[in-house]
C-alpha cells in the first residue's frame, strides 16, 4: 500500500516537471509582436507563424481572463524584457521563476531524497501556501486591470 502512494507522487512529480519543461521549450520558441501578438519561430525556415489567441473568455466575453498574456509574459521574460512581462500580465514572471524552480525540486522530489532530507520534508507542505498567493495574484493583478 505504501509503495502505491509513493508511485502516485512519483507520478505527480514527474508530470509537474514535464509541464515546467514544456513551458520553458515554449517560452524559448514563442516570441511576442509589437502589437501583442505571439509569433512561433521556425528557425530552419527563417520564418515565423502567428499564433492564434488561446484565451476563450476573452475571446467569447471579450474580457481578459486572470491568466491572460501569461503566454506573451513568459515568451518576454525569458528575454529579459520584464517590463514587457510586467505589461502583459504582472504576475508572469513570478510565476515563470517558480516554473523553473520547480525543475530541481521536482528531480529531487521524484528520485526519493525529498523524505530523506529534513529541510526539504518540511518545505512540501509551504508549497500550498505558495499555491494559494499565486492564485491570489493572479486575481489582485485582473482585478487591477478593470480600474
Amino acid at each position: 500500500m505504501k509503495l502505491n502512494v509513493l508511485q502516485n507522487g512519483r507520478s505527480e512529480h514527474l508530470c509537474v516537471l514535464a509541464f515546467c519543461l514544456i513551458v520553458i521549450i515554449g517560452a524559448l520558441s514563442l516570441s511576442p509582436g509589437d502589437n501583442s501578438d505571439l509569433h512561433f519561430a521556425l528557425p530552419f525556415f527563417r520564418t515565423e507563424i502567428l499564433f492564434p489567441q488561446l484565451c476563450v473568455v476573452n475571446r467569447v466575453l471579450g474580457i481578459p481572463c486572470p491568466g491572460c498574456g501569461l503566454t506573451r509574459s513568459f515568451a518576454s521574460t525569458v528575454r529579459m524584457d520584464l517590463k514587457g512581462a510586467v505589461s502583459f500580465n504582472p504576475m508572469g514572471p513570478i510565476l515563470f521563476l517558480i516554473c523553473i524552480f520547480q525543475i530541481p525540486y521536482r528531480i529531487i522530489a521524484y528520485s526519493g531524497l525529498l523524505h530523506t532530507r529534513p529541510l526539504l520534508k518540511n518545505s512540501e507542505n509551504k508549497f500550498h501556501l505558495v499555491t494559494w498567493g499565486i492564485l491570489g495574484g493572479l486575481v489582485v493583478t485582473w482585478l487591477g486591470r478593470f480600474q
